[in-house]
C-alpha cells in the first residue's frame, strides 16, 4: 500500500506536463509563413529579414525552445 501512493501521484502529475499542440503551432504561424512567403517573393532583403525573425521567434516559442 505504501508504493501505491507515489505511483499515483506520479500518474497524476504526469497529465500535467503541457506540450505544444502540432496544430496551434501550425495555426498560430500560419499568418507570419504567409508574410515571410510574401518578404522572400517581394525583396529578399531586410522585409523577408523582419518576417523570417517574426516566424522563427514564434516556431520556437511554440517548440517551447
Amino acid at each position: 500500500m505504501r508504493c501505491l501512493i507515489p505511483v499515483l501521484v506520479m500518474m497524476l502529475l504526469a497529465g500535467c506536463e503541457s506540450l505544444p499542440s502540432e496544430i496551434a503551432v501550425c495555426s498560430g504561424t500560419e499568418a507570419m509563413r504567409r508574410d515571410h512567403a510574401r518578404g522572400l517573393l517581394t525583396d529578399g532583403g531586410p522585409v523577408s529579414q523582419a518576417t523570417g525573425e517574426r516566424l522563427l521567434t514564434g516556431l520556437k516559442a511554440g517548440c517551447g525552445e
